[in-house]
């Protein structure tokens, strides 16, 4: 997918927030010289405001900042505060205006999550172990994830059978609109596909 790189005014919109609001949303922290650290997955990030550059933290960088993760970073940091999980699984084509965004080439990108872990769930399994998923009782195989503290995701595998094709698929919690829209929900479930297939 082709994607800007981050806008200035997203830099400006980031600096004119208190540190303090920005210190408020889950998993991020703000030190004394005003850098920004936050997390995806199981990776940590350091955001510099004033130098306009974002830098991985400890192991994270295995994969490189591409622009658009960069603005799911930025994206994120600029969210109002999107509230308690509401406990209702659904798929993006329930979100509102989801059925429309969410095909051709805005599908949901697990196309290579099939190829790799349609014959192997144990591998899948384990690859979101690493990134910190943990079981979930859908499908033949299902792994939550938590990109953003708030944000699960959930993969759900169907193994192939005599009848059906292997497949995936993706399920968030309803409250994630409240955090993002369409565009960035695609971003967000296209950075932790690649994590998984790395």
């Amino acid at each position: 997918m082709g994607c800007a790189k981050p806008h200035a005014t997203h830099w400006q919109d980031l600096r004119s927030r208190p540190p303090a609001v920005i210190a408020e949303l889950p998993g991020v922290a703000v030190t004394a010289q005003g850098v920004v650290e936050l997390g995806f997955l199981t990776e940590r990030y350091r955001v510099d405001l004033a130098a306009e550059r974002i830098d991985p933290l400890g192991s994270s960088g295995l994969l490189p900042l591409s622009d658009a993760f960069q603005i799911l970073l930025l994206t994120y940091l600029l969210a109002p505060h999107g509230g308690p999980l509401l406990g209702e699984p659904i798929s993006v084509k329930e979100l509102p205006g989801g059925a429309t965004f969410f095909r051709g080439p805005h599908a949901l990108p697990v196309g290579e999550l099939v190829e790799r872990y349609g014959t192997d769930p144990a591998g899948f399994e384990a690859r979101a172990r690493e990134l910190g998923g943990e079981p979930m009782p859908h499908g033949d195989r299902a792994m939550r994830l938590w990109p953003f503290p708030s944000v699960p995701v959930t993969y759900v595998l169907w193994e192939a059978d005599s009848e059906l094709p292997a497949a995936m698929s993706a399920m968030f919690d309803r409250s994630v609109a409240r955090w993002f829209g369409l565009d960035t929900i695609f971003i967000m479930a296209g950075e932790i596909a690649r994590r998984l297939v790395s």
